[in-house]
């Protein structure tokens, strides 16, 4: 799988440029800064301007293409080095040349974010974790169209530690449209996200459909407690939100009870079908019943009949339906250009429980018989199946028969002992003249 970062929540980092300014206690021991400060670049604070990363557009095609290879979705962070909601700021090049309107393609970050905001649908296979300590921004500067369609591969976070930000930000992120996450981390304090939103009857835990935690690294690294991830563990299984531990401090291993990683469904599984590139969801079982109710309905509205008479399902032309599919009679209608299939026995099903709820079990399988696979068909099957299997079995065998290798003697008079050809050094070198002068 391709990667190219550390951070065991994501695949792929990202940062369009890189700079920041620290907003509150958990900007302290900001390792971005400290990177920057090591390397010479004057990029932190409001003042300074921001150092714009050339390659960051440009990488979206691989990491796309790597993902739509396995046929996964990858997870892509934005941004390690600075913060994507952050007001707009002026840029410089990596040589540290200021970029100037009218000579550069982009002379500030709020250009390059709009232009990342533009190619952002292109990458079905990637979802971007949009994460900031800015959440009143969120609004301010995504495209209008997110603001009532946000894109499906797009998720919105924000940065809290304490009770504080939680109570202060969590409220500003459910003010986004669109799928959200936390990362608690650094965790400062102990934290209980099923306290009600000031103004409110919503829980803090009801606005994330993720959340991420951990305590914080480094050598000054402020102490976590292993019980603050408990609670938010606990609050997470109670609430149905995914919950990711990442770690206590680097240095100490994450206790057993701890170990939990799990995602949104939506960043799981991907099928490549045909080209086309779907995300495989699981339907409950309520979701079902509800899909098949709607084909039943369908079907009624397009003259389909059950005869209770005979036991038959009679089509649009008012013939018996003999279509089959595994032995069980089949229902196929077109409605706005696409084909829909159902089951005899569901539309059997739904025609007599709609006309009596108390209907018992027994009087519907019996009702369904006609339209189920007769015993005789069944027993066919089987068979075939048997036989199949036998047929597969043999092939295997002829398969595994060892072969008897041809033996083959070997002439001892071609045997040749090298180690007794000696050449004396100067030997060698007038034979080898003797060739030159030949």
């Amino acid at each position: 799988m391709a990667k190219n970062s550390k951070i065991e929540w994501t695949h792929h980092t990202l940062n369009l440029w890189m700079g920041c300014t620290k907003v509150n206690e958990l900007c302290d021991l900001c390792y971005a800064c400290d990177a920057a400060k090591r390397t010479g670049n004057d990029i932190w604070g409001d003042e300074n301007p921001r150092r714009m990363v050339i390659s960051t557009l440009k990488s979206l095609a691989k990491f796309q293409k790597d993902a739509e290879k396995a046929g996964e979705i990858h997870r892509v962070f934005v941004g390690s080095m600075m913060d994507i909601f952050e007001k707009p700021k002026e840029m410089i090049n990596h040589k540290k040349r200021l970029l100037v309107e009218g000579q550069d393609e982009f002379w500030n970050t709020g250009q390059l974010r709009d232009r990342f905001f533009e190619i952002v649908p292109n990458y079905p296979n990637l979802m971007f974790l949009l994460l900031t300590k800015r959440a009143s921004n969120i609004n301010k500067y995504i495209p209008e169209s997110w603001k009532e369609n946000p894109p499906k591969n797009v998720m919105f976070g924000i940065s809290v530690g304490n009770q504080k930000t939680a109570n202060d930000w969590i409220p500003l992120l459910n003010k986004v449209n669109g799928q959200k996450f936390l990362s608690i981390e650094p965790q400062l304090d102990e934290i209980d996200l099923t306290v009600k939103m000031r103004g409110s009857d919503l829980r803090l835990i009801d606005v994330p459909n993720w959340i991420i935690n951990g305590g914080e690294s480094g050598h000054h690294r402020r102490p976590f407690n292993t019980d603050w991830g408990r609670i938010l563990r606990d609050q997470c299984k109670e609430n149905g939100v995914p919950f990711f531990f990442k770690q206590v401090d680097k240095k100490i291993a994450i206790p057993a009870d701890l170990e939990v990683r799990q995602y949104p469904k939506n960043h799981t599984l991907i099928i490549n079908n045909n080209m086309k590139t779907t995300l495989k969801t699981a339907l409950s079982k309520e979701e079902r019943i509800s899909n098949n109710n709607t084909k039943c309905a369908l079907a009624l509205e397009k003259g389909y009949k059950y005869d209770r008479e005979t036991g038959k399902i009679i089509g649009q032309r008012n013939k018996e339906i003999n279509a089959q599919i595994n032995g069980y009679t089949i229902i196929s209608f077109v409605v706005n250009g696409k084909r829909i299939y159902l089951y005899g026995t569901t539309f059997i099903e739904y025609i007599l429980k709609s006309e009596n709820e108390s209907i018992s079990p027994e009087d519907i399988e019996l009702a369904k018989a006609y339209v189920k696979p007769s015993a005789s068909y069944l027993a066919k099957k089987k068979a075939l199946k048997e036989a199949n299997k036998q047929k597969a079995l043999d092939v295997t065998n002829e398969e595994i028969t060892p072969q008897v290798p041809e033996i083959k003697l070997k002439d001892k008079s071609l045997d040749f002992n090298w180690k007794h050809m000696k050449f004396r050094k100067g030997v060698k070198k007038n034979r080898r003249q003797s060739r030159r002068v030949a």
